[in-house]
């Protein structure tokens, strides 16, 4: 048994590293082409896969629509269509995978997850040791394994969510602690202020969820700060308020570094387009009309790629996740879960996060009662273990005294 439990991870593992492909990947032509190729054949195994066994869940759907929206958006405009296509596979097939690996076996799907989150972070942390000035560079940028410093964290906070979600899982802690070690490491190497930040809420979000405070700290009302954020602060521009915070603690100015004139030139040009957006277009016009390669806040992103259709299908499938979680927002895992959407969704508002990585997170909230449900499972099976070893200590022992009291 112990045996098919370890074939199935190696099968899962080769099948999710092509869909991983990290910044740095791009820029050696040889490695681009073969994750390209991998990518692609990795998709269609797990496509095949996944319909021997089912059919499309609604998650599945949803984000199948999310895609096909910004693909029919970019072939309308004349954009990108080869890089959206791509990045729809691998989308797509991220959410086929975890759903399968999830649904077959919570154990399989963290054993692997962490291995690819400790290979992913370590690859990163030792990159940063020996490339301190980055390892090429991309817009004037230093970057590194995972790309520029400000997306390292779309990957380092899966990877620290996945130790924690591991550790409860499993009661085992040494590995998942060193990486949560590295993590906070990377993090401060580079000292990014989205990633500092977001690390920070986080950390607040946690301890608020060990504790479990549900009724304030959940899904909705972690939906209804986000929505004010982006209102108040995107929108209404009233960050002086919080000038301590932004200037003091994360040494940043009041433009977010000149992030407000990148989303004032933005929504000048959602305005032109606001139904269905201009679709994925290349980095060297995206620039030239918003000043950057990317919007600095990844609603705004979605907004201008996809109009006001891609938002609503990215508010349906928060709806669908959110009633998921609210089913049982007192869970441990359910408190983490949200929490981490709630980060992500928070340092969104100053970046675009390329890491498919955080798909993840998105899936699991989804299928978060089949994470429930084997985690009773495996806690049932480990106190049944500890009982019967305690019972066998206890035979162990009477033995031992009956053999003195007879020797006497």
């Amino acid at each position: 048994m112990r045996r098919k439990i370890n074939l199935r991870c190696i099968i899962w593992f080769l099948l999710m590293i092509p869909l991983l492909k990290t910044p740095y990947m791009n820029k050696v032509p040889i490695m681009d082409l073969g994750f390209n190729c991998m990518r692609m054949l990795s998709g269609g195994i797990i496509l095949y896969l996944y319909l021997k066994r089912q059919r499309f869940s609604k998650i599945v759907i949803i984000q199948l629509v999310f895609q096909l929206v910004l693909l029919i958006t970019t072939l309308i405009n004349s954009g990108n269509v080869y890089n959206q296509c791509l990045t729809a596979i691998s989308v797509i097939s991220f959410y086929l995978i975890v759903e399968l690996m999830i649904k077959d076996n919570c154990v399989n799907f963290l054993n692997v997850m962490l291995l690819c989150s400790e290979i992913l972070v370590y690859i990163n942390l030792i990159t940063l040791f020996i490339f301190p000035y980055g390892m090429y560079r991309d817009w004037t940028y230093r970057n590194w394994f995972l790309g520029t410093d400000n997306q390292h964290i779309g990957t380092i906070l899966v990877a620290i969510f996945i130790a924690l979600i591991y550790i409860k899982f499993f009661e085992k802690r040494v590995r998942p602690t060193l990486l949560i070690i590295a993590c906070i490491v990377s993090i401060w190497m580079r000292w990014s202020a989205t990633a500092v930040g977001g690390l920070l809420v986080f950390g607040i979000l946690y301890i608020v969820a060990i504790k479990n405070y549900n009724r304030l700290f959940n899904f909705l009302n972690y939906m209804i700060v986000i929505g004010g954020i982006f209102l108040f602060i995107i929108l209404l521009r009233l960050q002086n308020y919080f000038q301590f915070f932004i200037e003091d603690v994360l040494g940043k100015d009041l433009t977010f570094t000149g992030r407000v004139y990148i989303w004032d030139a933005g929504i000048m040009w959602i305005k032109r387009s606001w139904l269905y957006g201009y679709g994925v277009e290349s980095y060297a016009l995206h620039a030239q009309k918003t000043l950057y390669p990317s919007m600095h806040n990844t609603f705004l992103e979605y907004m201008y790629q996809g109009g006001i259709i891609l938002i609503f299908v990215f508010f349906v499938l928060n709806f669908v996740i959110g009633k998921k979680l609210m089913e049982n927002p007192s869970n441990i895992y359910t408190r983490t879960v949200s929490a981490t959407i709630f980060t992500f969704y928070f340092m969104m508002q100053f970046e675009v996060y390329s890491s498919i990585y955080i798909e993840m997170v998105i899936v699991l909230a989804f299928f978060i009662k089949e994470l429930i449900r084997q985690s009773e499972n495996s806690e049932w099976i480990r106190i049944k273990n500890r009982n019967k070893r305690s019972r066998q200590i206890k035979k162990i022992f009477h033995r031992v005294v009956k053999c003195k009291g007879e020797k006497g």
